[in-house]
């Protein structure tokens, strides 16, 4: 299932691994902020991308508290919004849904020119600051992803509505 794999050459933050029709990825955030210093308090989250199709593993073990995503993903969620470049960049900004924070203004459009259409056309709803579960609900994204903090928020998108969270 996957011939190209991807593996951590010098970042301590993530790291990958492969079995047959999944992928296990471990990441180590700081739970203050991704700006957080040293000595904060480092939460480690377990990501397991089944491909589209195949079972999923037993959740037992290392993989017991793991948070299960179908992939290839289609749709997404940026409950802050400093992933735009990111999506942008990728060429997958069509399947950004909503995002948090106050949206885009006219001085990003030439540099996130998808983003912003989309924004303004509708296709991108802005979420703002506090995460609003109603409308995160309405868009169905494949996963929302949020930066840490508000634990009991997300743990409430989480579980009762079943998105998956991916915390960075």
């Amino acid at each position: 299932y996957f011939p190209d794999k991807v593996e951590a050459l010098h970042a301590r933050s993530w790291n990958v691994s492969y079995a047959d029709n999944y992928k296990v990825v471990n990441t180590f955030t700081n739970v203050a902020s991704v700006h957080a210093g040293s000595d904060a308090e480092v939460r480690p989250q377990t990501y397991v991308l089944v491909q589209c199709g195949t079972p999923v593993p037993a959740l037992e073990g290392d993989l017991a508290d793991a948070t299960v995503i179908e992939i290839p993903i289609a749709t997404a969620v940026d409950g802050d919004d400093v992933l735009f470049e990111s999506f942008e960049f990728f060429g997958v900004a069509d399947g950004l849904l909503g995002s948090g924070g106050a949206g885009l203004s006219t001085v990003e459009e030439p540099f996130l020119p998808t983003v912003f259409a989309r924004q303004e056309s509708g296709e991108m709803v802005t979420l703002g600051y506090e995460t609003n579960l109603e409308v995160l609900t309405a868009l169905e994204p494949d996963i929302y992803i949020k930066s840490s903090g508000e634990e009991e928020t997300l743990a409430e998108v989480a579980d009762t509505l079943n998105i998956p969270v991916v915390i960075y």
